[in-house]
C-alpha cells in the first residue's frame, strides 16, 4: 500500500474549496469583507494588547508557546475537512487507506456576541500530529505538515477525529465540537447545486479546456469548477497561492448566487446540506446543524483569518523528497486567535480566583459554574 509520501502530487493538486462552500451557502448577510489588517503581523510591540470586554467567567484558556491566554465569551467551534483523493478511501478491509485532508477550515460560532468567525488553516502547516494506527490507538507524534493527520486510521471518521486533534492541539488546546468532511470528487455536485458560478479567469487553463482561456468570463460547468479549484502544478507559476486566489473567487460567485437563492427560498440552506448527506463524513448531531445555519444566516461575521509565516521546501518527511512546509509566526499565532477569541494573557505574577465555565446542557438554557483558585 502507498504511504503518504506516495500521493503527495495527488495531494498537491486537490481543490482547497470544498466545505468552505458548504458554509457559504448560509452567508446571507456576512457584508463585511475583511481587513487585510487581520492578516498582518502581531503589533510590533514589546507589549500584548487584548480586547478586555468580556464577561467575568473565564470559558477557557489556550496555551500559545508556552503563555496562558483566557477567554471569556462562549464559543463553539467546527472544523470543516475538504480531502484529496490520495489514498484509497473508496475501499474497505485492509485495503482501505484515508485520504489526506488537504483544505481545513475552522468556524467560530460566538454565543455571547452573536457572531461568527471563519480561519482558514494552510494544509502544509507544520504540527505536531499524532501516528495514530488503524483502530484509533497511539501515542507517537511526528512533526509534519497537518493535512497527514486525516491520512491516519482505519476509517473515515477515525482521520476526521485524528485531523481534529491535530488542529486542537495546533490553537493551544482549542475545543472543537464536531466535524464535517467531504472529498474532493463531489465538487461538482455542490457546482450543480448552485448552477454554476460565473468567473473571469485570472489563470490559462485552455491546454485543459480551449473555453478556459485566461481572461474569459464564464459560467463553469461541474467539470470546469472542479478543474478550476483542483489544478494546481500545471496552471501558472503552479504556486498555492494562485489557486487560493481562484477559490476566493469561486466562493465570492458563490455567496453572491446564494443569496439570490436565500432570498427566494429560506430553506436553500438546508436543502444544501441535503444535497451532500450522502456522500459527507460527520459526527454533528440535527441540533449542531441548525444551529450553524442559524447562525450563519442570522449572526454577523467578524472575519476570515488565516496565519502568517514561511514557506519553505524542505525535506522534513526524510524520504529523500522536498516538500512544501509552512511555518507559523508566533505573533500572528497569538494575534489572530486574540482577535478570534478576544484573548487575554495571564501574567505569570498573577494569582487570583477566577469563575470557570464547565459545561451547558444540551438545551442551552443554562449554564453552571465552578469556582477555582488559580495562579498564574
Amino acid at each position: 500500500m502507498s504511504g503518504p509520501a506516495d500521493c503527495w502530487g495527488n495531494m498537491l493538486r486537490t481543490g482547497k474549496i470544498l466545505l468552505v462552500l458548504i458554509v457559504a451557502a448560509g452567508l446571507l448577510f456576512a457584508a463585511r469583507k475583511l481587513d487585510q489588517e487581520m492578516n498582518r503581523k502581531a503589533v510590533e510591540s514589546d507589549s500584548f494588547q487584548a480586547v478586555s470586554t468580556h464577561s467575568s467567567y473565564v470559558r477557557g484558556t489556550l496555551i500559545l508557546d508556552d503563555y496562558s491566554y483566557d477567554y471569556f465569551h462562549s464559543f463553539e467551534n467546527y472544523l470543516l475537512i475538504g480531502t484529496d483523493e490520495a489514498g484509497n478511501d473508496e475501499a474497505e478491509g485492509e485495503d482501505f487507506q484515508n485520504a489526506m485532508g488537504d483544505y481545513l477550515l475552522l468556524l467560530s460560532i460566538d454565543k455571547s456576541s452573536s457572531t461568527y468567525s471563519l480561519l482558514e488553516l494552510d494544509r502544509d502547516t507544520m504540527a505536531d500530529v499524532l501516528l495514530m494506527d488503524r483502530e484509533g490507538n497511539g501515542s507517537e507524534t511526528a512533526y509534519i505538515q497537518l493535512c497527514i493527520a486525516h491520512w491516519y486510521g482505519g476509517t473515515k471518521e477515525l482521520g476526521c477525529e485524528n485531523q481534529v486533534l491535530a488542529v486542537q492541539n495546533l490553537l493551544g488546546g482549542l475545543p472543537i465540537n464536531g466535524y464535517y468532511s467531504f472529498s474532493i470528487r463531489d465538487l461538482p455536485k455542490l457546482n450543480a447545486a448552485i448552477g454554476g458560478v460565473t468567473v473571469t479567469l485570472e489563470d490559462d487553463f485552455s491546454s485543459e479546456d480551449p473555453m478556459m482561456k485566461k481572461g474569459a468570463t464564464l459560467t463553469l460547468t461541474d467539470e470546469q469548477a472542479y478543474r478550476y479549484l483542483r489544478d494546481r502544478m500545471s496552471i501558472g507559476e503552479g504556486t498555492n497561492a494562485e489557486r487560493m486566489a481562484r477559490q476566493h473567487t469561486y466562493l465570492s460567485g458563490f455567496l453572491e448566487q446564494s443569496r439570490e437563492k436565500l432570498a427566494k427560498d429560506p430553506q436553500y440552506f438546508y436543502k444544501l446540506f441535503e444535497t451532500l448527506e450522502d456522500v459527507a463524513v460527520t459526527n454533528l448531531t440535527g441540533k449542531q446543524l441548525s444551529k450553524i445555519a442559524r447562525a450563519l444566516t442570522a449572526d454577523k461575521m467578524s472575519g476570515i483569518y488565516s496565519f502568517e509565516g514561511e514557506h519553505l521546501i524542505q525535506e522534513a518527511y526524510y524520504d529523500g523528497e522536498m516538500h512544501m512546509e509552512f511555518y507559523i509566526d508566533p505573533e500572528s499565532l497569538v494575534y489572530v486567535l486574540t482577535q478570534m477569541y478576544q484573548l487575554e494573557p495571564r501574567l505569570p505574577e498573577e494569582s487570583e480566583e477566577v469563575v470557570y465555565w464547565l459545561f451547558e446542557t444540551e438545551t442551552d438554557e443554562e449554564e453552571y459554574y465552578a469556582t477555582e483558585s488559580v495562579a498564574g
